[in-house]
């Protein structure tokens, strides 16, 4: 299973972003909920656009330090598909690398989210 999320742009400049990790299950205990908050990225804030990339001015999240912060988001367009690019935190080499958050479909047919 992969994961899934949605993203979602508004005309009037504000967007909603929600991706999952794959095979999430219900928490039992409190320590299961402190897994799956590791398996989420959610927030909603302004966002605009500079060259190909998006920023998010974030208003709420699923993180509370993420509320004030600017969220860079770079595009790649490939063919049919939109690829969202996103910092990642440093992998085993020590060194930061772009990961793959999202790539979208635009023809509008479906959404594939990927880690």
């Amino acid at each position: 299973m992969i994961p899934r999320g949605r993203v979602i742009f508004t005309p009037d400049g504000w967007v909603a972003f929600n991706l999952e990790g794959s095979d999430r299950q219900p928490a039992k205990t409190d320590a299961d909920r402190a897994h799956l908050m590791k398996t989420l990225v959610a927030y909603i804030g302004r966002y605009r656009v500079e060259g190909n990339q998006w920023v998010t001015s974030v208003q709420t999240a699923w993180a509370p330090e993420w509320v004030g912060t600017e969220q860079r988001r770079t595009i790649e367009i490939n063919g049919d598909y939109a690829n969202v690019i996103t910092p990642c935190v440093k992998c085993l080499t020590g060194t930061l690398e772009k990961c793959l958050a999202a790539s979208f479909d635009l023809n509008g047919l479906n959404n594939l989210y990927h880690s």
